[in-house]
């Protein structure tokens, strides 16, 4: 029997192949002869590298700044004239900041990344917007290509969306003119717009440690530097993803905006391994309605139903509104680690040891597996 294991990581516990290893170690303990094929994947966030590196792309580490401008050495992934840069590389998410770290944090890092790879000579630059800290809605990141943000007076801003308010004049004549001869693609796995109840600001930035007024003046912010560069681009699917950077990408470097997901699974040939396969077995944190748009585990689930392949989720928490919205896909169980450790800060820090343990669950239920329904096992 083969088995593919194509798990998106456990954010804050285990990278991609982290979870892919410790499955595929539960599995062969009860079926030492089963058939595993290990495909860890990404989305465009953190992990992303990762999960090209195991395709063959090689990386470097460069010296930029963090998203409070602080010394910081961050990845980016080389394949055949493609870099891959990870966004949270150079602008990661910071659990618990303060609200002075949501108005002050830049992506300035990103910027240095792109600069880096064109220096490089590259034909395509892959650029993932995911779990970032910003939104400063790109700024810090075309600042470093060339492009001038100024207030009424004509002196530069500070760093950080909130500054933004104080926006009055943008020069683009300084890009960097190399942007205009390479492909640039933006990898995301959000459509959300920059602007209102679903942008950027609103809907993000809390996570990033904003709160009411700080959300108010950071998407004040990203209206005023939308209305100075191109206001139509902000309502775009996917311009408000990475805090805005998908706006400035979109408006200003001229990238096209693409399903994360989908791109990294065309580069790890996925499909192919999948139509061969006997189970797939997709893997996230939290499994919920949002899983099955636009995410990896929805894309991977929609690809084993298309070739009615059986397959089977692991998650360490099961938030579907109903189960319901699975009647179109072939999944068999659910098995989330919740189920096996209640505790969720246990649940985190034990999760490796979990997985294997999902692992051993799905080992034994290799032999029923075929012909079967969701919660007939």
């Amino acid at each position: 029997m083969k088995v593919l294991l194509a798990p998106d990581s456990f954010k804050s516990s285990l990278s991609a192949q982290e979870c892919a290893n410790a499955l595929a170690e539960g599995i062969r303990s009860v079926d030492a002869d089963c058939k595993i094929v290990a495909i860890p994947l990404a989305d465009g966030g953190e992990g992303t590298i990762d999960a090209l590196v195991a395709y063959g792309f090689s990386t470097t580490v460069v010296d930029v700044t963090d998203s409070q401008g602080a010394a910081y050495a961050a990845s980016i992934a080389w394949g055949p004239q493609v870099a891959l840069i990870e966004s949270a590389q150079a602008c990661g998410f910071v659990a618990g900041a303060p609200v002075t770290h949501a108005l002050r944090a830049s992506t300035h890092g990103v910027g240095m990344l792109i600069r880096h790879a064109l220096d490089a000579g590259v034909e395509e630059i892959l650029l993932g917007v995911g779990g970032t800290a910003s939104t400063d809605g790109g700024a810090g990141m075309l600042e470093e290509l060339g492009v001038r943000f100024t207030d009424a007076s004509g002196m530069p801003l500070g760093a950080g969306g909130g500054a933004l308010v104080h926006l009055r004049h943008v020069d683009l004549t300084g890009l960097d003119s190399r942007l205009g001869k390479i492909r640039l693609r933006l990898l995301s796995d959000v459509d959300n717009p920059l602007l209102g109840p679903k942008g950027a600001a609103q809907m993000f930035s809390p996570q990033k440690g904003a709160d009411s007024q700080a959300v108010a003046e950071l998407d004040e912010g990203l209206r005023t530097l939308s209305t100075l560069i191109d206001p139509a681009t902000a309502d775009l699917p996917g311009s408000g993803a990475g805090g805005g950077l998908g706006y400035a990408a979109m408006a200003v470097l001229g990238a096209v905006q693409e399903s994360g997901a989908r791109v990294i699974m065309d580069r790890v040939d996925l499909e192919e391994q999948l139509a061969t396969a006997d189970l797939v077995v997709t893997a996230e944190g939290s499994f919920d309605d949002q899983s099955l748009n636009g995410k990896i585990t929805g894309q991977v689930l929609a690809m084993a139903a298309r070739h009615n392949v059986p397959s089977l989720v692991v998650c360490g928490v099961e938030a579907l509104a109903t189960r319901d919205v699975l009647a179109d896909y072939t999944v068999r169980s659910v098995i989330a680690l919740s189920e096996l450790e209640p505790d969720l800060t246990r649940s985190i820090a034990n999760a490796r040891a979990l997985l294997v343990r999902a692992g051993e669950r799905i080992g034994h239920l290799l032999p029923q597996i075929a012909g079967r329904t969701l919660g007939e096992i």
